[in-house]
């Protein structure tokens, strides 16, 4: 597991998640209006915070592996944390049909 330390705020760019191992950041996580983009491929499942995850709306893009889409019904946790505070404004997965679901602590996007 790829642990990086202290409080992160996202502004642009891409978090590549190709591994089946979780990727947790030791502290908070808050992504801002510029939003989030996940480079994944059918095994990437986690983005832990060990705090708090805010997000202020954007867009979470998730770049799937076109050559190992994860199979329909496929839930992936992006991100996670202690608790959750906001929401995406929208989803963008190309042509690979997601729906966002929230709970206390994560966003779940399954696979349609």
């Amino acid at each position: 597991m790829l642990e990086p330390a202290g409080d992160h705020s996202h502004t642009g760019g891409t978090v590549a998640i190709n591994s089946a191992d979780p990727v947790a950041i030791a502290g908070r996580l808050t992504v801002n209006r510029d939003g989030l983009t996940f480079a994944m491929n059918a095994k990437a499942r986690r983005l832990i915070a060990t705090d708090a995850v805010y997000i202020e709306g954007g867009t979470l893009t998730l770049d799937l592996d076109s050559t190992n889409t994860p199979a329909a019904g496929t839930r992936l946790t992006l991100p996670s944390g202690e608790n959750l505070a906001g929401r995406f404004a929208r989803v963008d997965s190309g042509n690979t049909a997601v729906e966002l679901s929230y709970s206390a602590d994560s966003v779940i996007a399954t696979i349609q």
